[in-house]
């Protein structure tokens, strides 16, 4: 335990001090210290809360039935985030990473290939083959060590898609 009196504080150092509410402002001037305003917490709007949540599950739901594939309903809910101004545009447009976008545009015949040629159905197999041998730990284990070997040659986006 340390006193207040011993303790260095610097240039924009915060501390929370706790006290009679009469007596505070007065203590604070005497110490040179600058009181916080007081301001109401808001966490947010209950709708910016329960639409995101609703969309999410709609595009689920679509998908979980067999009504829209998953990309189809995924693009769905983020161009319904932005249609009910959950996320502001110019949000969607800062967040946009280029060389990211470029490197998954240019992946997808990779990963095309990579299926038609077998290759990803081969891996598929042989790791669903150790994977039956193995219990359940040591399967998580190598799909987490094969994820691991195949994302420092590609962006986690790409490993996916790959």
């Amino acid at each position: 335990d340390r006193r207040l009196a011993k303790v260095e504080l610097r240039l924009g150092d915060v501390v929370v001090l706790q006290g009679n509410a009469t007596t505070m402002p007065e203590t604070l001037r005497g110490l040179g210290c600058l009181p916080l305003a007081e301001r109401p917490i808001l966490l947010g709007s209950v709708r910016k809360g329960i639409v995101p949540v609703a969309i999410l599950a709609l595009a689920m739901l679509t998908t979980a039935v067999g009504l829209l594939p998953v990309p189809v309903a995924f693009f769905a809910a983020a161009v319904g985030i932005v249609l009910f101004k959950v996320i502001p545009l110019r949000d969607v447009y800062q967040s946009l990473d280029g060389p990211i976008l470029v490197m998954l545009a240019i992946l997808i015949p990779v990963s095309d290939s990579l299926r038609t040629t077998g290759a990803t159905a081969l891996v598929a197999a042989e790791l669903a083959r150790f994977g039956t041998i193995l219990p359940a730990p040591g399967a998580l284990t190598l799909i987490l060590v094969a994820a691991m070997a195949v994302t420092p040659f590609l962006n986690n986006a790409a490993t996916v898609l790959v």
